[in-house]
C-alpha cells in the first residue's frame, strides 16, 4: 500500500481496515466519507498483479466484480456506494461495464456468451439448446421474473441497514431472502419456473432434463458470475435459487481496468481522498480483545495500542485469530465457519494479436465434464501499464484443491502444461503466436531468474497461499465475527454471493458503527 509517510497517528481511531480485500477497502471510505476517523493498516502478505523482468504480467484474480456496474435496469450495490462517495468523471471511465465483462461459457458441445438484453440472451440460448429445452429447465422465464427483484434487494440494503428518525434498534435480518424469494415464487408463471426461487438441488433438475451435457454449461456459467469465489467440486452443491441469484446479480456486475490490483489502489486513494489515514511501511502486529469486545490494534515498529471502536479483517478469521491478544472474558467463534477447499492458480501468455479469433469475448470459461474450470482473460497490456502495443496478454486460471500437494512445483508445472494444452484446442494455432509465459514451466525454455513456478508460486504449505487466492465452500459466515465491533469482509464471509460478498460484509460493519456514532446509517 503506497502512502504517505508524514503521518502523525491518533491514540484512537472509530475504524480501522485490517488487510486489503476489497470489502475491506470499502469499508474504509464508507467510514471516512462519514466523517469518522479511519487507519488503514495491512495484514500480511498479499498477491496481486505483477510485472516479471521480461515485462510480462501476471494476475492471479478473475477481474469482475458483481454490483461495480450498472444493468439496463439498477446500478450495482458497489456502483450506488461509489456514486455516493464521490467518484470522479475521469475514475468511471477505469470500469469496464457488464457487456464487456460478462463471461462467454463453452464447453465440448455448446458456446453461449451471457447478455445484459433478455432477448439476445433468448436467442443465444434457443441457438445452443432449442426452445424445448428452455421451455423444460424455464430458466430463461425465471430469470425474467427475479432479475429485477434480485438487483433491487441487494441495491437496498444500505437503506435496511439505516435508522429511521425516532427509531434505536436496528433493522434485523437484513439478509433474509425467504420472503423475497416467495414473492419472486408467486409471480412466477409455471412450476417449472418456480423452481428457481426454491432451495432445490441444481443437480436434481439437470437430471430431470435428460440433458447431461446442461450441466457442464451451468457449471460454467456458476464460476463466470462468481469469479471462482468457491471450489469447483462445490458445485454439486448447488441450489437453483443460488444460481439464479448470481445469474441475475451478474448484469450489473463489470471489471476494472487493471484488473483487482488497481481497484484495491483505487479505493485507497479514495479512502485517503475523504481523510484516511494509510501509514506508510505499516503492519498489524497485534490484535487485542478484551471482554470479548474489539479493543484496539498495534503497529510493528510501535510499542503502544492504538484504541479503536471497531474495524474490519480482509483475511480468514482464523488468520487474524494468530494475531489476537485476548483477557478477561472469552469470545466464541461463529457456529458457521466455511473452510477453504481450493486456490486460484494462473499462468500468462503473452501473444501476439493474430492469436485471438473473432467472437473470443473478454473472458471464456472453459468447462468439461468432471474437471475443473479453465478461464480465460484477454487483455491489453496497455491496462497494467506496459507499452507492448503489438501483442495481447491471455490469463489462463484455473482452481486446484486446497492441500500441501498441490503446491508442489513439479505438480503446477504438469497443470500449467495441461491448462496451456487446452486454450490451444479452445484457439487455433495459439502455440504459433505465443510470445512468453509467465511463469515459465517449459524445461528448454530460458527464463530470467526468479521468472519460474517456483519461484512465482513458492509457498510453502496451504497456511502461506494468500487470503485472495483462496476459495471457500459452501454458505459463508456472515460478517460478524463474535467480537463486539469486529467484522470480516474477507471471502469467508459471504462466498455464496461471488464478489459481492465482501461489499455486503462492509456496508453491514459500517453500518453498525454509524449507530454507535449516532449516524442514521452507512450512507447517511
Amino acid at each position: 500500500m503506497a502512502a504517505r509517510s508524514d503521518v502523525k497517528l491518533r491514540d484512537h481511531y472509530d475504524w480501522v481496515a485490517l488487510g486489503d480485500h476489497p470489502g475491506t477497502l470499502l469499508s474504509a471510505v464508507l467510514a471516512a466519507r462519514l466523517g469518522l476517523s479511519v487507519l488503514v493498516l495491512p495484514l500480511g502478505r498479499s498477491f496481486g498483479s505483477q510485472i516479471a523482468k521480461s515485462g510480462q504480467c501476471l494476475d492471479p484474480e478473475s477481474n469482475f466484480l458483481m454490483g461495480l456496474g450498472r444493468s439496463s435496469a439498477y446500478p450495482g450495490l458497489i456502483s450506488e456506494c461509489l456514486h455516493r462517495l464521490g467518484i470522479l468523471r475521469a475514475e468511471t471511465e477505469s470500469i469496464l461495464e457488464a457487456a464487456d465483462s460478462l463471461p462467454q461459457v463453452a464447453t465440448p458441445r455448446h458456446r453461449l456468451t451471457l447478455s445484459d438484453e433478455q432477448e439476445r440472451l433468448q436467442q443465444t440460448f434457443s441457438r445452443e439448446f432449442g426452445d424445448e429445452m428452455l421451455q423444460t429447465t424455464g430458466l430463461l422465464g425465471a430469470l425474467s421474473a427475479s432479475r429485477a427483484e434480485y438487483e433491487r434487494f441487494w441495491l437496498e440494503l444500505p437503506g435496511r441497514l439505516t435508522l429511521t428518525p425516532g427509531s434505536e434498534k436496528a433493522p434485523t435480518e437484513p439478509l433474509s431472502l425467504k420472503s423475497l424469494r416467495s414473492r419472486i415464487g408467486r409471480a412466477t408463471r409455471s412450476e417449472v419456473e418456480r423452481v428457481w426461487s426454491k432451495e432445490v438441488s441444481l443437480q436434481e433438475v439437470l437430471l430431470k432434463s435428460a440433458r447431461p451435457e446442461l450441466a457442464e454449461v451451468f457449471a460454467g456459467i456458476w464460476y463466470g458470475t462468481s469469479s471462482g469465489t468457491q471450489g469447483h467440486a462445490e458445485f454439486d452443491q448447488l441450489t437453483t435459487a443460488e444460481l439464479m441469484q448470481l445469474l441475475a446479480l451478474s448484469f450489473n456486475g463489470a471489471s476494472f481496468r487493471g484488473g483487482l490490483s488497481a481497484y484495491r489502489e483505487f479505493l485507497l486513494r479514495l479512502a485517503r481522498r475523504h481523510g484516511a489515514v494509510i501509514p506508510a511501511k505499516a503492519e498489524c502486529q497485534r490484535i487485542f480483545i478484551e471482554n470479548g469486545t474489539f479493543a484496539g490494534v498495534q503497529m510493528a515498529q510501535r510499542g503502544e495500542m492504538i484504541t479503536v471502536t471497531g474495524g474490519a479483517i480482509g483475511c480468514a478469521l482464523d488468520r487474524a485469530e494468530e494475531l489476537m491478544t485476548q483477557s478477561g472474558r472469552p469470545w466464541h467463534k461463529p457456529r458457521v465457519q466455511p473452510r477453504p477447499v481450493g486456490w486460484k492458480f494462473t499462468v500468462a501468455l503473452m501473444a501476439s494479436p493474430e492469436a485471438v479469433p473473432p467472437g473470443l469475448t473478454r473472458r471464456l470459461v472453459w468447462q468439461e465434464r468432471g474437471a475443473p474450470p479453465l478461464e480465460v482473460e484477454c487483455v491489453k497490456p496497455a491496462d497494467y501499464g506496459l507499452t507492448a502495443r503489438d501483442s495481447v496478454v491471455l490469463f489462463l486460471r484455473t482452481i486446484l484443491p486446497f492441500t500441501d500437494e498441490s503446491l508442489a512445483p513439479a505438480h503446477l508445472d504438469q497443470v500449467a502444461a495441461r491448462m496451456l494444452r487446452q486454450v490451444s484446442e479452445i484457439i487455433p494455432f495459439l502455440e504459433y503466436h505465443i510470445l512468453r509465459i509467465y511463469p515459465d514451466f517449459r524445461s528448454d525454455a530460458e527464463v530470467l531468474v526468479g521468472e519460474r513456478m517456483a519461484d512465482v508460486y513458492g509457498f510453502a504449505s496451504t497456511q502461506m497461499i494468500p487470503e485472495n487466492l483462496r476459495c471457500y465452500s459452501g454458505a459463508g459466515m456472515g460478517s460478524r465475527t463474535g467480537i463486539e465491533g469486529l467484522f470480516v469482509a474477507s471471502g469467508e464471509a459471504y462466498p455464496e454471493l461471488g464478489s459481492l460478498g465482501g461489499a455486503v460484509a462492509a456496508i453491514e460493519g459500517v453500518a453498525w458503527l454509524a449507530h454507535r456514532s449516532g449516524l442514521p446509517g452507512p450512507l447517511s
